[in-house]
């Protein structure tokens, strides 16, 4: 039993750490219940001390780590499985490998460069050695956003131990209460990137000091970016939605699949359309109780609402005003109410049919029909807006 014990000394590693070691006992490696000195340790023939300088890099705020092994073994390597010791850390940087040490002039630890420490092959032949840190300073992403791209975020990139750049999950472009429209190199917006894809490794042999400026046309506040009429049909747009409409969209291809799409009856979000079109919208309308007065495209636009630079192009919308308990009825093709507060700047219609169908026995002196907006309230912003080649049918049943 005494020599399979020698036997397992002669290959373990104890490192010293804040005063204790793991020693080989009868029934394996096991943390002992004591303190164990430095002289016992040199007593068990464990002679040769070996420092980890990690060169600016910390363990648990240690700037070294110090252990003792037997002659001729092999060293832990930190951050390895089961070597016990933890890889340092440094920020800005990327952990790269140890050297053995050189000293300056002033007797400062400091990497050779020529002799890098191979711990699957070299072993420990000195009572003291020294080994050194190696780091590789990350690069930096520099996003410029905003309006002339005048703010900035940085974007901390790590190194492979080759001194690759590691893959940058696209969310780390993501900033609170921004939304991104592309991501270009150059702030002309000439040469486009997806970093759904991944940053291209070129960008960062060009970097200078290590930093890659990125450009990413944005717009402040949450939106959706919406590049097709299915994009649009497939989400929830709630009172509050904010919509950025980045292509033309042709609503055959949302009834094509047989679905529907409607804004909610009050919308109170932003609709930026970007000077883009929204053709061929068909929309069928009826009260859903004594409260449900306003029809149109948007039934209710509300105060908080801003809607511009949006045309929609051959609109068909069938009001079937059927509830006689609804007292006045207000529809208009754009919008049945405009409430105080909100705006809406260069939304046009250009081409469209609204069909009013009104119950019989309903007053007809409290249906109010336009072409366009039927109310705005008194403090509402409306400019530059206008609807033409509108066709306008009201029609009480007999």
């Amino acid at each position: 039993m005494a020599k399979t014990s020698k036997k397992l000394r002669s290959k373990i590693l104890l490192p010293i750490l804040a005063g204790m070691a793991v020693v080989p006992c009868a029934f394996g490696l096991v943390a002992c219940a004591h303190a164990i000195t430095e002289e016992d340790l040199i007593e068990r023939g464990f002679t040769n001390l070996v420092v980890y300088d990690y060169q600016g890099g910390k363990v648990s705020d240690a700037a070294t780590t110090t252990i003792r092994v037997q002659d001729n073994s092999y060293l832990p390597e930190p951050g390895a499985d089961k070597s016990g010791l933890t890889e340092p850390a440094r920020a800005g940087y990327s952990f790269r490998d140890f050297c053995v040490a050189k000293f300056d002039a002033d007797g400062n630890a400091v990497p050779d460069e020529t002799k890098p420490w191979d711990f699957a092959t070299d072993r420990s032949t000195e009572e003291s050695l020294t080994l050194c840190a190696r780091w590789w300073q990350n690069y930096s992403i520099l996003l410029h956003y905003g309006d002339d791209y005048s703010l900035t975020h940085t974007i901390d990139v790590s190194r492979d131990k080759d001194g690759n750049p590691n893959d940058v999950a696209h969310t780390m472009f993501d900033i609170k209460d921004y939304t991104f429209l592309g991501y270009y190199t150059d702030d002309n917006e000439q040469n486009a990137i997806d970093i759904q894809s991944g940053i291209d490794a070129s960008l960062y042999a060009s970097a200078e000091n290590g930093v890659v400026n990125l450009y990413g046309k944005s717009i402040a506040g949450n939106y959706y970016i919406i590049n097709s009429a299915l994009e649009l049909s497939n989400i929830t747009i709630g009172e509050y939605t904010n919509l950025y409409i980045n292509a033309d969209l042709d609503m055959n291809e949302v009834y094509a699949q047989e679905k529907t799409f409607a804004f909610p009856s009050s919308y109170g979000g932003k609709l930026i359309g970007n000077d883009h079109t929204i053709s061929n919208l068909k929309l069928t309308q009826a009260p859903s109780n004594q409260n449900d007065w306003y029809f149109g495209i948007f039934k209710t636009v509300a105060s908080e609402a801003v809607i511009q630079d949006l045309t929609f192009k051959n609109v068909t919308l069938d009001a079937n005003l059927n509830n006689p308990i609804v007292s006045n009825y207000e529809v208009g093709l754009l919008a049945g109410l405009v409430r105080s507060g909100a705006t809406l700047k260069n939304v046009n219609i250009d081409g469209g049919i609204l069909n009013v169908n009104v119950m019989s026995g309903i007053d007809m002196g409290n249906v109010s029909v336009s072409n366009f907006i039927e109310f705005g309230g008194n403090s509402s912003t409306v400019t530059d807006c206008k609807a033409s080649n509108v066709t306008v049918n009201v029609k009480q049943d007999d």
